[in-house]
């Protein structure tokens, strides 16, 4: 990738050749909102890139819209049920993923129980996660 792009990039601006851009009509893939519990902008913003990079099927966000398939909240601390039950208020048709590095005995439960459809350790590999993510999707639309 040559450096004006990358620069444009890491500032938010999308170019032609970004893989989280729009899909074309009728090729829609999964359009995931990446949230965290405390928003840092650059470090949110290269995670969606990160992501876009390694999952160029689905289109990785931090705009609230319409047509969010899977919402994520990333970096949830134990006892944040609230920002759960707010997500799934807001978007009560989307997938509601959630992951934290915390033990799971600590957290699990208590996001699962605050509407959140599925709780996973972070990190976790890629591949698991893009499996995670388009089996629930393809649950949800069944």
């Amino acid at each position: 990738m040559n450096r004006s792009r990358l620069d444009a990039r890491s500032r938010g601006i999308p170019d032609r050749d970004s893989p989280h851009r729009s899909h074309g009509e009728g090729q829609r893939g999964l359009a995931c909102l990446l949230t965290t519990l405390h928003p840092e902008r650059a470090l949110s913003l290269a995670l969606v890139n990160n992501l876009s990079e390694e999952m160029p099927d689905i289109e990785f966000t931090l705009q609230e819209r319409a047509g969010i398939d899977v919402v994520w909240l990333c970096g949830y601390e134990p006892g944040a049920m609230r920002v759960v039950r707010a997500l799934r208020t807001r978007h009560p048709n989307s997938v509601l993923v959630v992951t934290s590095k915390e033990p799971e005995d600590l957290w699990v439960g208590e996001v699962i129980g605050s509407g959140a459809d599925c709780a996973l350790s972070w990190p976790v590999d890629y591949a698991r996660l893009s499996e995670v993510l388009h089996r629930r999707i393809l649950q949800q639309r069944a």
